[in-house]
C-alpha cells in the first residue's frame, strides 16, 4: 500500500505538471536565474541524484527510494512556478525512478514527448556545486557521551558553533559547576566538550 500510495503521488505530480511543461524543450538550467526558493528545488535534485546514484552502486534501494520519497515530498510542499525548472528537476526524477519502476517511469517519459526509452538515456549526473548541504546537524556531546544535537548553516564559523553548544539547555544540565578541560571540534560534524 505505501509503494503503491507513493507511485501515485508521482503520477499525480508529474501529470498537474504536465501541460506547462510538455512543449519545453531541454531541460538545461542556469541557476543564476533561479530565486532562492527554485535555488533549493534545484540543490535538492542535485543532492538526491548523487545520494542515489552512490546507494544503487552498493545495492542499498531501500535508502535510495527513501531519498526518491523525500525528494518528491519537497516537491509537493514547494510553492516553485517554474515550468523550465519543473521540467528539469521532473526528467531527473523519472531517470532515477526508473529502476525501481520501470512501467511507470517509461510511460510518464513518453507523457514528457520522448519516443526513445528511458532506458537509453544517459543516467543523470550530478553538479558537485550544488551538492553541499544547507543546514547540517551537530552532535554534542559531554564526555564522550551524546547530550543533545543542534542543527546550524553549513560552514558556520567554530566558535559560533562553540557559543551554540555552550548555550544548549541540555549541555548545560551537564557542565554546570565542573571544569572544562577541552573541546575538541570536528568541522560540521561535532563538538565534544570534556570536563571534569
Amino acid at each position: 500500500q505505501g509503494s503503491n500510495r507513493f507511485l501515485n503521488r508521482v503520477f499525480r505530480f508529474v501529470m498537474a505538471h504536465l501541460n506547462s511543461i510538455e512543449n519545453i524543450s531541454g531541460s538545461e538550467i542556469n541557476p543564476e536565474n533561479l530565486t532562492s526558493e527554485e535555488l533549493n528545488i534545484y540543490k535538492n535534485v542535485h543532492q538526491t541524484i548523487k545520494k542515489v546514484t552512490q546507494d544503487v552502486e552498493v545495492f542499498h534501494f531501500n535508502t535510495a527510494l527513501a531519498f526518491l520519497m523525500e525528494l518528491m515530498n519537497s516537491f509537493y510542499k514547494s510553492n516553485v512556478k517554474n515550468p523550465v525548472l519543473w521540467r528539469f528537476s521532473i526528467e531527473k526524477y523519472i531517470l532515477l525512478l526508473s529502476p525501481f519502476a520501470p512501467h511507470l517511469s517509461e510511460e510518464l517519459w513518453h507523457k514528457l514527448g520522448y519516443t526513445e526509452s528511458v532506458f537509453r538515456t544517459k543516467w543523470p549526473e550530478y553538479n558537485p556545486d550544488f551538492i553541499q548541504e544547507n543546514e547540517v546537524e551537530i552532535v554534542l556531546q559531554v564526555n564522550g557521551k551524546v547530550r543533545s544535537r543542534v542543527k546550524v548553516a553549513a560552514g558556520l564559523p567554530e566558535e559560533k558553533v562553540k557559543i551554540l553548544a555552550f548555550d544548549d539547555p541540555k549541555i548545560k544540565k551537564y557542565i554546570r559547576g565542573k571544569n572544562i578541560v577541552k573541546t575538541i571540534i570536528i568541522k560540521n560534524k561535532l563538538i565534544n566538550i570534556v570536563v571534569r
